[in-house]
């Protein structure tokens, strides 16, 4: 190859690489004209340095309206463009092209790299008309090139390299006399395996001939001296003035060649140079899987870049808030094209002004450790030294055992930088941006990184670049659903689980769980007396310090906690546990989810191997969330409207997905559902899913269903067992004691079949019903009934049940009661026979562990809770609650008296003639519960006729929680 076809190809490959950094602009739809934005007479090189300079700062965290100023200041827009115009039509289009797609040249996760790249072409272009000390002060203050040593190297660059190449050693030149003399003297000629060459090197290389013929004539160099000096004499000649100017003209060879190198550009050298194979496995790795999706969506506001961190947080994209307040997320990892991101969550102030003094120092103390095949990178939040007091620090988990979460390691570690985004989740469940920096990486942690990535991509799939392909895009369903479920599972009962176990997680100091939950007591008291002055028309607010004080000492006890427990980094391991927990192979755990606005449905069944079945749902998400919010606002009449005119399809579909993944050859007939919140507001268990039959519905299709907010909290809950002293406990407030406050009159029936059904049975009925009375009866209590008036406010720690007191606030038994006071872990069942027990105000998918009474009740211990999801009739609630009783006093558990008493409700087996008893058939339980209603309210039959065709309105309501079998 002459030089004029080497200039030729280098000049076609500097052409493409400026087009394929400009046609990146034309590809997206939503960017008007680019070329209008560049100030008139640029070039198309400085057209495309701009472009890759905005990318570039934007890897670096830099906002997008300050890089629009800094094109503005260097006259590289148009002139009279506002800055507005230019960052919406210029630098937001570049930054999403490259967020998604990366850099547009082979090496596509080397931004940096293209723009150095760019950077000495331009120089080299520059050259020819201007002089270097003009050129030099442009590079370092347009192009912020501030290094010495970089700018003298960038000044040797020339837009026709090849002019210096000195010539073949095998045709005319300095080194022809040489080569002939070898050729006389030997029989094999001088020959090179370019192939061989070429797997040594880069991909790219092989698609650049020019460089190819580069190689050829330095590696043809090199073998010629190297054989010459192994000719006989050549030793003993080196002072004859013959070998000498062979000798110079050697030197004047290499001179020419090392001029030639340094006015090509680094990345042409780069590609010359023989590389480690592990280099070069990293590259073509990472060149595979150029197309692999991103895990997250490159919208400008999900990253954001704002690094004005004293300004209003926005709010959060849609997709972070799932991964807050639905999984639970607080630090977790993702990526976007070449962009590998860091989330951190403060959920308290004390954190967010650590995080934000940890993004505005923009200094991060990393950690790195590695336990079987995770990859474990932590981040010290606090910045603390104190050696009594634990760092708080932040952990970032890569499954090794997981291609994607490798793929993504090593793709970081190439990078050699990551994106810290700040979060913060407000009390009120919204999730804001804080702000975000760019954390430039170790170089030490870099290679422990790749080293780790490699190997495991080595183990997983070889060298098969196909199978890689495939297992980053396909990302293992079961693989992702489990890490939801898992996700989930953590996001819902760290609170609820730690607290209502009242013991320490095995194996650990049990002296800072001590700490975490009296300060959980010490909150939900500050809670409880804000919720009971509110009640009162006091001043509220006034509580607002000391529960801020209390969140925080909280939050950092749990911290201090944590630290102290032992975690395990498989997922696998704990699953296992948690299907293990299932009382037997007959019950299945089957858990909704949301994520990224779509709904998915996981179950588990226990079997040798826990039988794992994950789908998604195609249900609309939003017409779910509007659905729930007119079941909630909505009356008994149009609840029934609903149901009757096809407003509940998405419900229903919802049903038979579960039915169609537990069919009856599984053997399943214990339900346990988990609904992600506010879908635990609609009653999945009642809703008809039979076109046929509009009664029909899951409590058809298993014997059992109950509710549990996770997995792990149902097997802690069966775990307790009744005290063997227990007594059970009716609490009956008739009303009438408050102003506002109408008589009730079922519950003196209530209690009076209460205590003729259970001959021990103690009653707190009317003025003997206070607050304190009933919390002291309930820690001894195996069985809690409750029948009273409901405050219903919308403040989960407010909502609570009215006892008796001379003012609402004294009389108010509320969810922060409940969680500081209580202690009912000897109790097999609570029911809540009072309205929206079960219901909280809340329509947002954020999760909060205690969310209605019957969640609080769960959290202190509860074995089972029965509440209501909407507001319950008299009559109805009496006979549910007459024929659940009796089937447990009978020697039901709790899950078959729940049945039994819904099944009752639904069949209107009230107006059948009874069978005669006899010796050899006792009389059933709703026999006897019939009789004692007949004793106490004679005309409840011909009330509940009025009810009858309320359908799921009427019997829906009621709602069974927590582990109800033995």
């Amino acid at each position: 190859m002459n030089f004029d076809e080497m200039h030729g190809v280098r000049d076609r490959w500097i052409e493409d690489l400026i087009s394929s950094v400009i046609d990146t602009l034309d590809e997206d739809p939503s960017n008007l004209v680019p070329t209008f934005v560049f100030r008139t007479g640029i070039g198309r090189l400085p057209q495309a340095l701009t472009v890759v300079r905005i990318a570039l700062l934007d890897s670096i965290a830099i906002e997008s309206t300050s890089i629009a100023e800094e094109l503005q200041s260097h006259d590289l827009t148009a002139y009279g463009l506002a800055a507005a115009d230019v960052r919406n039509r210029l630098v937001l289009p570049v930054i999403r092209r490259f967020r998604v797609s990366g850099a547009p040249w082979a090496r596509w996760w080397d931004v940096a790299g293209l723009f150095e790249a760019l950077v000495e072409l331009w120089t080299a272009e520059r050259l020819l008309v201007h002089s270097s000390t003009r050129v030099r002060h442009e590079l370092r203050t347009i192009w912020k090139v501030q290094d010495e040593r970089k700018l003298d190297c960038l000044l040797k660059c020339r837009i026709s390299p090849y002019a210096y190449l000195p010539e073949d050693v095998l045709e005319e030149g300095p080194l022809s006399i040489p080569a002939q003399i070898l050729q006389k003297h030997t029989r094999h000629p001088l020959t090179i395996d370019l192939d061989e060459q070429v797997r040594q090197r880069h991909p790219e290389f092989g698609n650049r001939p020019d460089l190819m013929e580069v190689l050829r004539r330095s590696l043809l160099r090199v073998q010629l001296e190297a054989r010459l000096t192994r000719l006989p004499g050549w030793a003993d000649s080196s002072e004859d003035e013959f070998t000498k100017e062979i000798v110079n003209a050697f030197t004047a060879w290499d001179n020419d060649f090392a001029r030639c190198m340094q006015s090509m550009t680094a990345h042409e050298v780069e590609l010359l140079q023989e590389h480690e194979p592990e280099r070069i496995r990293r590259n073509i790795i990472l060149s595979a899987a150029r197309d692999y999706s991103a895990h997250i969506p490159a919208d400008l506001d999900v990253l954001s870049s704002s690094r004005d961190l004293q300004s209003e947080p926005a709010y959060a994209a849609p997709w972070i808030v799932d991964k807050v307040v639905v999984d639970g997320a607080r630090s977790w990892h993702a990526s976007t094209g070449p962009l590998s991101a860091w989330f951190i969550a403060a959920e308290t102030d004390d954190q967010e002004i650590m995080l934000r003094r940890l993004l505005a120092s923009g200094s991060f103390g990393l950690g790195c450790g590695i336990r079987d095949t995770t990859v474990q990178l932590r981040i010290n939040l606090s910045g603390s030294s104190d050696e009594e007091e634990p760092p708080l620090e932040v952990p970032f988990f890569y499954r090794m055992s997981q291609v994607g979460s490798a793929w993504e390691l090593l793709l970081m570690s190439a990078v050699g930088r990551v994106r810290l985004v700040g979060l913060r989740l407000t009390p009120d469940g919204e999730v804001r941006v804080v702000g975000a920096n760019s954390i430039e990486l170790p170089k030490s942690l870099i290679h422990t990184l790749e080293t780790n990535s490699l190997n495991a991509l080595r183990n997983s799939v070889g060298d098969d670049m196909e199978k890689l392909r495939h297992e980053i895009e396909t990302c293992d369903v079961a693989e992702v659903s489990l890490e939801l479920f898992m996700a989930c599972e953590l996001a819902k009962a760290e609170d609820l689980l730690e607290e209502l176990t009242a013991l320490s997680p095995v194996n650990v100091d049990s002296i800072p769980w001590t700490r975490f939950r009296q300060a959980s007591r010490a909150l939900a008291n500050a809670r409880a007396d804000r919720a009971a002055t509110a009640a009162d028309g006091g001043d509220p607010e006034k509580f607002d310090q000391p529960i801020k004080r209390a969140i925080e000492s909280r939050q950092r006890a749990l911290e201090v906690a944590r630290t102290w427990s032992p975690k395990s980094l498989k997922h696998d391991n704990r699953l296992r546990s948690l299907v293990a927990s299932l009382p037997d192979s007959r019950t299945s755990f089957a858990h909704l989810m949301i994520k990224n606005e779509k709904l998915y449905l996981l179950t588990l069944v226990q079997s040798p191997e826990p039988l794992i079945e994950w789908r998604y749902l195609r249900v609309s998400v939003a017409d779910l969330l509007m659905l729930c919010s007119r079941w909630t606002t909505g009356t008994a009449q149009q609840r029934r409207e609903m149901i009757s005119d096809g407003s509940m399809l998405p419900l229903r579909d919802i049903a038979k997905s579960v039915i169609s993944a537990l069919p009856p050859e599984t053997g399943v007939r214990r339900l346990i559902l988990s609904p992600v919140a506010p879908l635990d507001l609609l009653p999945l268990h009642a809703i008809p899913i039979d076109d046929e039959d509009d009664t029909a519905g899951l409590l058809d299709y298993f014997d059992e269903i109950t509710h549990a907010p996770t997995l792990a909290i149902a097997a802690k809950l069966a775990q307790a067992t009744a005290s063997p002293s227990g007594y059970p406990l009716i609490v009956a407030q008739l009303g009438g004691h408050l102003p506002d406050l109408p008589l009730l009159k079922m519950p003196v029936a209530e209690a009076a079949i209460f205590s003729v059904l259970y001959q021990d049975a103690r009653e707190l009925v009317a003025g003997h019903a206070t607050r304190n009375a009933v919390i002291e009866a309930m820690s001894g209590a195996k069985v809690v009934h409750i029948a009273c008036h409901t405050l219903f406010t919308g403040d989960r720690w407010g909502d609570g049940l009215i006892l008796d007191g001379r003012s609402l606030g004294s009389a108010l038994l509320s969810a922060g009661h409940i969680m500081a006071e209580t202690d009912l872990r000897g109790a097999e069942l609570v029911v809540l026979s009072s309205c929206h027990t079960a219901g909280h105000a809340s329509l947002g998918s954020a999760v909060q562990t205690v969310r209605g009474l019957e969640a609080a009740f769960l959290a202190r211990g509860a074995r089972a809770v029965i509440s209501s999801l909407w507001s319950v009739s008299d009559i109805p609630a009496l006979v549910f609650s007459t024929v659940l009783h009796a089937n447990i006093a009978g020697g039901a558990t709790v899950g078959q008296a729940y049945s039994g008493a819904i099944k009752y409700l639904r069949s209107r087996d009230w107006n059948l003639v009874p069978p005669a008893a006899d010796a050899a058939h006792m009389i059933s339980p709703e026999r006897w519960a019939e009789v004692h209603l007949d004793l106490c309210c004679p005309d409840w039959r011909i009330l509940m006729d009025r009810h009858a065709d309320d359908g799921v309105a009427m019997w829906g309501t009621f709602k069974l929680s927590g582990a109800a079998w033995r």
